[in-house]
């Protein structure tokens, strides 16, 4: 088991010197419906009012009518700042020439530097722009739209607030220089900057897409990034979306392809309050996702269609729910504690809980996993380390068969707390080492091995719906047997067969009642022996003990084994006047064996 484990922790963490990045979401103000309809000026059935008419001669267009002699561009209450007029890159004094032999580096500068003070937009109609040098933005609220592709030699470097991108194309020069395409550093400029969106864009043959890259003074906040796509080079290092000490990210809609040696979607560092929703991931390498070195993250990863491995690093209160992932999910520990994660509801390979790398410090601590479907392959289906583990409850999974080396392995240590509890396994649940406190119950289709002895693991409960397996004792699920005045009626409770040369107890509780005429209760005990004599089986039982010795509510018992000494076949026979209802419940102790 370990030297498979360390197998598949091998594959991990292995960063470029480069770094991580990451983004945030900004709603827009959306338009009252009702505002609009009494824009529009609907009155009466069939009765249709210009705009003019609803709200006076001086509306000139249903716009006007709604922002109240505004238009949706420079209207305050959509924009934060009011926005100056559109630059088109390619009219005058511009003239960006498409085509992709022109460098437009200082003309893109130049629109910059020339739009508005806040609210500055840059149209970039369609065509091919090579931008050499890369361009700086400067200036807060910047808006760059259009359906054109810009070609970079170097990334755009992002230092403002309020920044919003829709609809461009962006393609890196070439795949040997790491180009980022939008890349955003606050060290740069002493400050923290956000708000910033980058929706609808597509961007190909970068190093990363986009590299956000706060510190912990100055981070960047309030960052969305969606419906974009992003196709990274086959068989160079690259990754997607890379994130370092941002703040309330939002990642949803977007699609990456291929990547090595660096995460699809990366958090590696500083960052808090990252949601990752709904996005795709295929053919990277290394893997899709990465929360890495966050300890107070807080985390929403869910309804994800991931290609490779999701891994949870030193990072704390994280949620991941209803993905399909098609790696393992992998959640370690390497310097600080990793608590309050909850793994749910996913389709994943597998799911494995141990350290990485040189451990130095801290504990994974009240980790959940339960509702997973685990379908392989791998050599665990679930694996938990307990060395580096605090408290985990691992409940209510279905593991498929065929994994290599167990569907669930644990490594015990005295500070674990683990409960395994209502899962499907289909296979080995396995122990190594010793101590800690494990409670083992209600799991379907599994045998046991290694180090599980009673003692050590404080409780083990196994259950099979009609009985419960409480340390020596095996307590069955009560049964009613009735009975007409004079008649019999039975029930047989399934039991392990007595070894040869052993013998065990099994105490029984009766509990009575007839209408005579009003209803009367009664309450006995009665303990049977049985043994096997070297293949003969015998049943010895005592006196049965009532509690009122009411004879309205007597009965007698007997017992015997069936052919296969599995049940113990209780038989009451009613020796009163009156209809008699017996609840018999029973508790099997261990077998105690004949001395050598």
């Amino acid at each position: 088991m370990k030297a498979e484990h360390e197998e598949e922790i091998h594959e991990g963490k292995e960063h470029s010197t480069d770094g991580r990045e990451w983004e945030t979401k900004l709603t827009p103000k959306r338009i009252s419906r009702r505002r609009l309809l009494a824009s529009i000026g609907l009155a009466g059935a069939g009765a249709c009012m210009t705009v003019a008419g609803a709200y006076g001669a001086s509306a000139s267009s249903v716009a006007e009518s709604v922002y109240a002699g505004s238009t949706p561009e420079n209207d305050s209450r959509l924009h934060p700042r009011k926005p100056g007029p559109w630059i088109d890159i390619t009219q005058p004094p511009y003239n960006a020439r498409p085509g992709g032999s022109y460098d437009n580096s200082a003309i893109f500068q130049q629109a910059v530097n020339d739009a508005a003070g806040e609210g500055g937009k840059i149209y970039v109609p369609s065509g091919d722009y090579l931008v050499a040098n890369g361009f700086t933005i400067d200036k807060n609220y910047l808006t760059l739209e259009g359906t054109g592709k810009l070609v970079l030699g170097r990334h755009i470097s992002l230092l403002a607030d309020g920044f919003r991108c829709s609809g461009l194309r962006f393609k890196a020069l070439n795949t040997s220089s790491q180009i980022r395409g939008i890349q955003a550093e606050t060290a740069l400029i002493g400050r923290s900057i956000g708000r910033i969106t980058i929706h609808n864009c597509e961007f190909e043959q970068f190093f990363y897409a986009t590299n956000f890259r706060g510190t912990e003074s100055y981070p960047i906040r309030d960052i969305v990034v969606e419906g974009c796509r992003s196709i990274a080079p086959v068989g160079v290092n690259a990754g997607h979306f890379q994130n370092l000490c941002t703040i309330n990210t939002y990642y949803s809609g977007n699609a990456c392809y291929n990547g090595q040696n660096a995460t699809s979607y990366n958090f590696f560092g500083g960052n808090g309050k990252i949601k990752i929703v709904g996005n795709y991931d295929f053919n990277n390498s290394y893997g899709s996702c990465e929360i890495e070195n966050s300890p107070g993250a807080e985390v929403i990863i869910s309804s994800n269609n991931f290609d490779r491995q999701l891994w949870i690093d030193d990072s704390s209160t994280v949620v991941i729910d209803g993905n399909i992932i098609k790696e393992r999910i992998f959640v370690t520990v390497q310097d600080n504690d990793c608590k309050s994660v909850i793994i749910s509801n996913n389709i994943a390979d597998r799911i494995y809980v141990d350290k990485f790398s040189t451990y130095r410090a801290g504990k994974i601590k009240n980790l959940e996993v339960c509702h997973n479907e685990l379908v392989g392959p791998g050599g665990w289906g679930i694996f938990i380390r307990g060395t580096y583990t605090e408290a985990c409850r691992i409940v209510e999974n279905r593991i498929a068969p065929g994994f290599t080396s167990g569907s669930i392995g644990i490594v015990r240590d005295p500070g674990l707390d683990l409960e395994i509890s209502r899962n499907e396994v289909n296979g080995l649940v396995l122990f190594s080492s010793t101590g800690g406190a494990i409670r083992l119950y209600g799991n379907r289709n599994h045998t046991l091995s290694g180090n599980h002895d009673v003692p050590t693991l404080e409780r083990l409960y196994q259950s099979s719906g009609t009985r419960l397996n409480v340390a020596d004792r095996k307590v069955f699920q009560s049964q009613t047997i009735r009975a007409a005045s004079g008649s019999a009626g039975s029930a047989s409770f399934a039991i392990d067969p007595a070894a040869a040369g052993s013998g065990k107890a099994v105490k029984l509780t009766f509990t009575g009642c007839v209408q005579h005429p009003a209803p009367l209760f009664d309450a006995a005990e009665q303990t049977v022996i049985l043994s096997n004599h070297s293949g003969a089986f015998h049943v010895s039982a005592g006196a049965l003990t009532k509690i009122s010795g009411n004879a309205a509510t007597d009965f007698t018992t007997h017992f015997q084994l069936n052919a296969e000494m599995t049940e113990l076949i209780v038989t009451i026979t009613n020796a009163g006047t009156a209809a008699l209802a017996v609840s018999v419940s029973c508790i099997e102790h261990a077998a105690v064996h004949v001395p050598v």
